[in-house]
């Protein structure tokens, strides 16, 4: 029997089945494409890892306080605040291979600007922070370790802070109310891309 004549054969007995041609053909597409489709997605949440602990930082080391046991309760994170700014100061001092290091101060407030208001989460940090995340100020400047060690009263934004409050205008420079607190705006930082 040659190629010719086992061809012949095979396409005379597909034609004879076409249900079962069809079906048997519809179950090789699905199967191809659901095993494309699991390691598209695989590969997909792989790269979105990867960006993520690159946007942490590879090389980042972040320490905070833990929990504590009161009473046989367990507080969980941020049941404690025994860090302290003496810690920070320590681990700038003796820890030689710690390059940048800022402490870190989360809360959630009002901004009020003019007639404008937004509540949004500020962080308090210190100028070395937009090293560690690798942001950029995209107009104005940081705020210095001067601007910290005398608890001058300024501020960066975001860009969602910058088009809720300002809209088109400039903020580098005009006066906010964080909470009770009035701010002087000293930059607004790039748009970040999300990484969630």
């Amino acid at each position: 029997m040659n190629l010719f004549t086992i061809h012949r054969i095979a396409l005379k007995a597909l034609a004879q089945n076409k249900l079962r041609t069809g079906l048997t053909m519809l179950g090789i597409v699905i199967g191809v494409a659901a095993v494309i489709c699991v390691v598209a997605i695989g590969e997909g949440a792989s790269i979105r890892v990867e960006q993520a602990i690159t946007n942490i930082g590879a090389n980042m080391v972040w320490i905070e306080a833990g929990g504590v046991n009161r009473n046989g309760v367990r507080t969980g994170a941020y049941g404690t605040k025994t860090l302290t700014l003496a810690d920070y100061d320590a681990i700038r001092e003796h820890v030689t291979l710690v390059t940048n290091v800022t402490p870190q101060a989360d809360t959630r407030v009002q901004l009020v600007y003019g007639n404008q208001n937004w509540s949004s989460s500020v962080r308090g940090v210190a100028p070395a922070y937009l090293d560690l995340k690798r942001w950029n100020v995209a107009r104005g400047g940081m705020f210095t370790d001067v601007d910290v060690e005398r608890s001058s009263n300024v501020c960066v934004l975001g860009q969602t802070v910058v088009d809720q409050l300002f809209g088109a205008r400039d903020p580098v420079g005009e006066v906010i109310r964080v909470k009770d607190q009035i701010c002087v705006v000293v930059g607004v930082l790039e748009v970040k891309a999300t990484t969630s």
